[in-house]
């Protein structure tokens, strides 16, 4: 093995500890996700592929529906910029 291949596993072996480390007692990680409207959108886009790719995990409408409503109220009236304003691509 190289010096960096050797640097590389001992780094990956620290992050995965400390992960690991703060799992629940269940063998899952616990907290909050976030409001931005960026974050709203990507959980809204995973919903809509999971549920087009398979009925195994239910019906997700209704989030998909919750999410594309909340979306404009995420959008400054203002500047019609997202909430975590940035540059603007569309």
């Amino acid at each position: 093995m190289t010096l960096l291949h050797d640097r590389l596993e001992s780094a990956y072996q620290v992050a995965l500890a400390a992960l690991l480390a703060e799992r629940a007692p269940e063998g899952h990680w616990v907290g909050e996700l976030s409001t931005s409207a960026l974050s709203t959108a990507t959980a809204v886009s995973a919903l809509a592929l999971v549920q087009k790719a398979s009925t195994a995990h239910g019906s997700f409408d209704s989030l998909i529906s919750g999410g594309i409503t909340w979306l404009p109220s995420a959008v400054s009236v203002t500047s019609r910029r997202p909430c975590c304003a940035g540059p603007r691509f569309i």
